[in-house]
């Protein structure tokens, strides 16, 4: 299915801010791409939220396994390949947490994906390729990476 995922996260207050952000940069590269997008939660509680999550994504999938109601990396690393491994999206887009920062390198290990951390931009360039924006050096630099392939 080709799809812009983005992988929110929930505490028991609702949803991460950072989530939030990450579901405002995921439906600008959606738009761009001309792809449809959906918002993924990693907890079990991801139901009680799904009135919160903002105007953009056109489903909201809600991971209900009983072993993600406590934070592990390998749990939450695994949950986050199979949900791309059974939705192959072309593009994930991840909240900057602590959580993500942990999990998030075991996953594009084990699926063999790219992995860009720290995108302070996202666009589309000739042809549909994605070029990210980070920051290098404290912000001294920006670095430019255009992603090619299916990974």
């Amino acid at each position: 299915m080709s799809e812009v995922l983005v992988v929110v996260e929930a505490t028991d207050r609702g949803w991460h801010r950072t989530g939030l952000e990450a579901v405002g940069a995921g439906a600008t590269a959606a738009a761009s791409l001309k792809l449809p997008l959906t918002a993924a939660c990693l907890t079990p509680r991801a139901e009680q939220w799904a009135d919160n999550v903002p105007a953009g994504p056109e489903r909201l999938l809600a991971a209900g396994c009983e072993w993600l109601g406590t934070y592990t990396a390998d749990g939450y690393s695994a949950a986050l390949h199979e949900l791309v491994q059974q939705r192959r999206p072309r593009l994930v887009v991840l909240p900057h947490t602590y959580q993500v920062r942990d999990y998030a390198p075991r996953a594009a290990t084990r699926s063999g994906a790219a992995l860009i951390s720290d995108i302070i931009e996202l666009r589309t360039g000739d042809g549909g390729a994605l070029t990210s924006v980070r920051q290098l050096f404290q912000g001294k630099l920006n670095a430019e990476i255009v992603l090619t392939g299916d990974g």
